[in-house]
């Protein structure tokens, strides 16, 4: 991460060390547990593997990914209504992005290109929500005002029991609008899960074939070279027939449940017994000899 976003230069002394003891420490875990589904494939890369004659077992690799309480999701649901009648408006297709208000966002400003794109090409019926804060947000409404979008919200932070209800109103969530290098390896943001116990698909930047969104066809994640890249996303999505939304709100909430908290929980719960196991059976052989 340090490398992707720039913080370190790859040729620091200080990341040669932090890389060391990434590996010492991969060497020395019973068990390793990645939240990117391609931890197996992050330390082949840097040939830490036994195949490539590095200290590493990939048998020892496993992957669980961050997830969503889906009872708590739907208790909040229910019983922390927000009044916006933005929200109540069931004229408009309706998009959300919550996350941080920083004109360095790159996310940010692709969604209020894009909304401005829908507002010249006439789209009445699309209006987007934006939820969240960040130390530029007044500059950012500021920038809606000059540019007269009226079609996209800047709904400020909002606290978090909110989010479900919220998110269960809308039609379509944004993840982020940007493809990271260090996705490649696959994502673990939280929001997305909880995008996904809204039941509503996705439309994410993360170009990577471990995308959680396109494997399981909850959506579209690809990168956006340009705005009009990310509109034609959008309105992929927007102008499917009822069928076909149906099946992809099913092919959501199918996904969302795979990533409950309590079926994570039993994953852990496995890997963490067969490590007792071993250790078990290591004991055994040392007593015997």
């Amino acid at each position: 991460s340090f490398v992707a976003y720039s913080i370190i230069k790859r040729n620091n002394p200080l990341l040669k060390l932090l890389y060391a003891g990434e590996r010492w420490i991969y060497k020395k875990a019973d068990k390793l547990i990645f939240t990117m589904e391609g931890g197996s494939e992050y330390i082949t890369d840097k040939k830490w593997d036994k195949e490539h004659g590095g200290p590493i077992d990939l048998n020892k690799v496993h992957h669980i990914n961050n997830g969503v309480d889906l009872e708590w999701f739907e208790y909040n649901k229910n019983h922390y209504v927000l009044e916006d009648e933005d929200l109540e408006n069931n004229n408009f297709y309706k998009i959300v992005y919550t996350g941080s208000l920083r004109q360095a966002n790159d996310s940010i400003l692709k969604l209020l290109e894009v909304a401005k794109l829908f507002k010249t090409d006439g789209y009445e019926d699309i209006k987007f929500l934006i939820y969240g804060k960040g130390d530029e947000k007044e500059k950012i409404e500021k920038r809606c005002k000059d540019e007269n979008l009226t079609n996209i919200k800047i709904k400020g932070h909002v606290d978090k029991k909110y989010i479900p209800y919220i998110l269960s109103c809308c039609d379509l969530n944004i993840l982020n609008c940007s493809s990271w290098s260090v996705l490649k390896y696959g994502g673990s943001q939280n929001k997305l899960f909880e995008y996904l116990a809204s039941g509503n698909p996705t439309i994410s930047g993360e170009d990577s074939k471990y995308s959680i969104i396109n494997n399981n066809n909850c959506g579209i994640s690809r990168r956006f070279e340009t705005t009009e890249d990310l509109k034609k996303a959008i309105l992929e999505i927007k102008n499917l027939d009822n069928d076909s939304k149906q099946g992809l709100k099913e092919n959501v909430f199918r996904t969302a449940q795979d990533y409950d908290y309590t079926n994570l929980t039993n994953k852990l719960i496995n890997i963490m017994e067969s490590c007792d196991t071993k250790h078990e059976k290591d004991s055994s052989l040392s007593s015997t000899y």
